[in-house]
């Protein structure tokens, strides 16, 4: 949406827009990171968006046990894959009844 690839939704407009301007006005590099790859910030954004309290963590002792595995992992360099699994029909079902 940043980078005007995904048509914006109406109801996030104003903020998508107002987000475009922060990253012209501070020259930024947005890219896309795939799921996997931004783990941390997915456990944190939504322990933030379940929860009504600020938490602030300042020393990596802080952080959820989740999040302090993401981390070292990260630190670590092991890759974050996505793995695509497909189903296997089974070659009965596919032909129909087998007469033997």
């Amino acid at each position: 949406m940043i980078l005007r690839e995904w048509k914006i939704p109406w109801e996030i407009l104003d903020i998508v827009e107002e987000a475009r301007q922060i990253v012209e006005q501070n020259s930024f590099k947005v890219q896309h990171a795939y799921r996997e790859g931004n783990q941390l910030v997915d456990v944190i954004a939504n322990s933030a968006y379940s929860k009504s309290e600020v938490h602030e963590y300042k020393q990596f002792e802080q952080l959820p046990a989740n999040c302090r595995r993401i981390l070292n992992m990260d630190k670590a360099q092991i890759a974050s894959l996505r793995i695509k699994t497909r189903k296997i029909k089974d070659i009965n079902s596919q032909y129909g009844p087998q007469l033997h």
